[in-house]
C-alpha cells in the first residue's frame, strides 16, 4: 500500500455523477421556470385590468337591462348596485324625467277625475293633492263657483218653502245675480198681483156689508181701478135714487098733513133741488 487514498469505484462515480446531474437538472428548471413566471406586481396588476374589464362589463350589461327596462325602478337599481359606474349621471336624469312624466299623469288624472265627480269635494282634494298641479287655479275657481251655486239653490229652495214675499224679496237681494232671480221676481210680481185682488174683494165685501153710500165711497177712493168700481158706482146710485125718493115721499107726507099752498110750494122746491143735486152727483161718479 502506498500513500494514496483508495480510489472510488468506477460504478460508484458514475452513480455520484448521475445524481448531481439529476440535480442540476431540477435547479435548472427551477430556474428557467422562475425566469419564465410574472412577478408578483405584474400579476396584481393583470388581475386589476382583468377586475376592471368585468366591472365595466357589468356595468353596461346592469345600464342596458335599465335602458331596456325604462322605469324608475330600474333606473334606481342601477344606481344602488353603480355608484360609480359610467352612466351614473344619465341614470338620474332619467329618473328625473321618469318622475316628473309620472307626476304629470297623475295630475291629468285627478283632475279628469275631479271633472267626471263635478262637485266642490272633488274640486278640493285635487287641489290639497296636487297644490302645485297643473289646474290648480281652475280648480279653486271652480270650487268658488259650485260653492256660489250651492249656496243660490239652497237660497232659492228655502225661498219657495217659505213662498212669502218677504222671503222671495230676501232672495233677490242676497243673490242679485242668481240663477232663479227673473223666476223669483215673477212670483213676487204674481203674489203682488194676487194680494191687490184678495184686498179689493176684502173691500168690496166690507162695502157690500155696510151697504151705505160712504162705504161704496171708500172703496173706490181705495181701489179706483178695482174689480167691483163699476157696481160700486151703480150702488151709489141706486142708494141716492133710494134717499131722493124717500126724501121725496116724506116732503109729501109733511105737506099733505099740513094742508097749505105754501108748503106745497117748498116742496115742490126741495124736489127740484133734489133732482138738480142728484143728476150732479151722478156726473161726479161717472167722471
Amino acid at each position: 500500500m502506498n500513500g494514496d487514498p483508495p480510489r472510488k469505484p468506477k460504478c460508484a462515480r458514475r452513480v455520484a455523477f448521475a445524481k448531481w446531474a439529476f440535480v442540476g437538472a431540477i435547479a435548472g428548471a427551477a430556474l428557467i421556470s422562475a425566469c419564465s413566471q410574472p412577478s408578483d406586481s405584474q400579476q396584481t396588476a393583470q388581475q386589476q385590468a382583468s377586475d376592471e374589464q368585468a366591472r365595466k362589463e357589468a356595468d353596461e350589461k346592469a345600464w342596458a337591462d335599465a335602458e331596456k327596462a325604462g322605469t324608475a325602478a330600474a333606473y334606481t337599481a342601477y344606481l344602488q348596485n353603480f355608484g360609480s359606474g359610467a352612466h351614473v349621471s344619465e341614470a338620474s336624469q332619467r329618473i328625473v324625467a321618469l318622475n316628473e312624466t309620472a307626476r304629470k299623469a297623475a295630475d291629468e288624472k285627478a283632475w279628469a277625475d275631479a271633472e267626471k265627480a263635478g262637485t266642490a269635494a272633488a274640486y278640493t282634494a285635487y287641489v290639497q293633492n296636487f297644490g302645485g298641479g297643473a289646474h290648480v287655479a281652475e280648480a279653486r275657481q271652480r270650487v268658488a263657483e259650485l260653492s256660489r251655486k250651492e249656496a243660490d239653490d239652497k237660497a232659492w229652495a228655502d225661498a219657495v218653502r217659505a213662498g212669502t214675499a218677504a222671503a222671495l224679496t230676501a232672495y233677490t237681494q242676497n243673490f242679485s245675480s242668481g240663477a232663479h232671480v227673473a223666476e223669483a221676481r215673477q212670483r213676487l210680481a204674481t203674489l203682488d198681483e194676487q194680494a191687490r185682488k184678495d184686498a179689493d174683494d176684502k173691500a168690496w165685501a166690507d162695502a157690500e156689508k155696510a151697504g151705505t153710500a160712504a162705504a161704496f165711497n171708500g172703496y173706490i177712493q181705495k181701489f179706483g181701478s178695482g174689480a167691483h168700481v163699476v157696481e160700486a158706482r151703480q150702488r151709489l146710485a141706486a142708494l141716492d135714487e133710494q134717499a131722493r125718493k124717500e126724501a121725496d115721499e116724506k116732503a109729501w107726507a109733511d105737506a099733505e098733513k099740513a094742508g097749505t099752498a105754501s108748503g106745497i110750494h117748498q116742496l115742490c122746491s126741495e124736489v127740484r133741488f133734489r133732482r138738480a143735486r142728484g143728476r150732479g152727483a151722478q156726473a161726479r161718479r161717472g167722471a
